[in-house]
């Protein structure tokens, strides 16, 4: 490089400014540092005195030295208060001074998993989150904090079915310098679109709706309507009907599908939009059929609390008068005053599935992306049938 970047530098000068290029997110941890006569000429010093900066910087276990193959970060400097303090004291350089970033997958010495800590990325509708949406997000955090590693949440919408820009995601993923990628529920052609040649490690999750993708993590709501609808059939029910949301998608198709292949002539399905006034409303005409569904199945929990009140509003008892099985989550409680019977989801291993995927993908060159479907665990409730 000819041209300096500083003026003549002192090793601890040069130890600091390296110090602060690897606190800085993205996670570097395994990248090896340019050889010693580039960031010689980079501080304009001589390979002796960057020598000693990077004795510094071993010694306090920021680095490794692998004899034969260069140098590596072992690991970045504590975050704590005053180390930040020290380090705002440093000139800030971009880190693309001091390593190849260019052959980041490539070139990574692979430390122990205590050494280890990666930079992610979540991709998601931060615009409209329901409960589910949001324990899924902080199960992933959690999980990923807890094995030492930094992630991101970034948003792909700017209001209600509003996606940002391609340019714009272009833009921001370019600016990274990304271990991996969790994309969260929303279009994965666009993400995908706007990742373009970036061949770093990716998991798609949400539901059903993505198994077109690959690699998929999903929860498996298609088999959950199908094993409600058998089980409403073995009870000897014929008037079948479901109630989910307009952004469950495909669910009609799963739904209509199964209804011919139990050979029901009953079909009536119903989606509404999460808005509360909405969800009364659909339930409200979907109780009000002549005749009245014998059995209904609830494909998303928030439906279950209004449906409730529309019931109780009627008269009309659960397990009593009308069969119900719902869709919901480990995490999350139903409505009280019934024994639900329902399909349950369990988001904390559903949020280690999408991680571990995700750290196989990228701590082994070799790992091949694996497909998963959650399956749901049946509660036998008391709702599913008429006492």
């Amino acid at each position: 490089m000819s041209e300096k970047i500083l003026e003549r530098s002192s090793p601890d000068v040069i130890s600091s400014v390296l110090e602060s290029a690897l606190s800085r997110p993205p996670s570097v941890v395994g990248l090896r540092l340019l050889p010693e006569e580039n960031l010689a000429d980079v501080f304009n010093v001589s390979r002796w005195q960057i020598r000693k900066s990077i004795d510094t910087l071993v010694q306090k276990g920021f680095l490794v030295r692998r004899k034969g193959s260069g140098t590596y970060v072992r690991k970045i400097p504590d975050a704590r208060e005053e180390f930040k303090a020290q380090l705002s004291l440093a000139p800030v350089l971009p880190k693309d001074l001091f390593f190849n970033l260019s052959k980041y997958r490539t070139e990574r010495y692979q430390p122990t998993q205590e050494q280890k800590q990666l930079y992610l990325e979540m991709w998601t509708d931060l615009t409209w989150t329901n409960r589910s949406h949001q324990l899924i997000m902080n199960n992933i955090v959690d999980y990923v904090s807890k094995a030492n590693h930094r992630i991101t949440i970034h948003s792909l919408t700017e209001g209600r079915n509003q996606y940002i820009s391609l340019e714009k995601i272009r833009n921001i993923l370019k600016g990274n310098c990304c271990d991996g990628y969790v994309v969260f529920d929303v279009d994965p052609g666009r993400f995908l679109e706007a990742m373009g040649n970036d061949r770093t490690p990716c998991v798609f999750f949400g539901g059903s709706q993505l198994i077109h993708t690959q690699p998929f993590i999903v929860l498996d709501v298609f088999e959950a309507i199908r094993r409600a609808l058998n089980i409403f059939h073995q009870e000897g029910f014929q008037r079948i009907g479901m109630a989910g949301t307009i952004y469950q998608n495909d669910i009609v198709r799963v739904y209509n599908q199964e209804i011919q292949t139990l050979n029901l002539a009953y079909n009536r399905v119903l989606t509404t939009d999460l808005g509360l006034g909405d969800m009364m409303q659909s339930i409200t005409r979907l109780i009000s059929e002549t005749p009245m569904p014998e059995a209904i199945y609830i494909a998303d929990e928030n439906i279950l609390e209004c449906a409730q009140e529309v019931l109780v509003s009627k008269n009309i008892i659960p397990g009593k008068d009308i069969a119900i099985i719902t869709q919901s989550t480990k995490e999350n409680n139903l409505p009280r005053g019934y024994n639900w019977s329902c399909m349950e989801f369990d988001l904390q291993v559903f949020g280690h599935m999408i991680i571990e995927n995700l750290l196989n993908m990228i701590q082994r060159a070799d790992a091949k992306s694996v497909n998963h479907a959650l399956l749901a665990n049946w509660i036998p409730g008391s709702t599913h049938k008429l006492h």
